[in-house]
């Protein structure tokens, strides 16, 4: 998140506006570009998560988050289509 007026990166703001984002979520939570799992540590502990990235060294990162702030959590590599095995074509 920028601070368009001032142009700088403001990480207090960053960290309140999850915190927020987070405190109401829930049983079963969908996490799409989970990333290092920054948002990890906001989760109740009762959460379950299933995180998906496209990237493999992401989903690593994330796992590592998820046991330090004791999450369950599932994690997926998601490239975003899939291929018709009838056309192959994306869909």
């Amino acid at each position: 998140m920028r601070d368009v007026s001032h142009g700088a990166y403001n990480g207090s703001m960053d960290r309140e506006w999850r915190q927020k984002l987070l405190l109401d979520a829930t049983r079963n939570t969908l996490e799409i570009a989970v990333g290092a799992g920054g948002n990890f540590q906001f989760y109740k502990p009762d959460v379950k998560v299933t995180a998906l990235d496209f990237s493999p060294m992401m989903i690593e990162k994330a796992q590592r988050a998820a046991k330090e702030y004791r999450i369950s959590s599932v994690f997926h590599i998601y490239w975003g289509y899939r291929t018709c095995q009838a056309t192959g074509k994306i869909v």
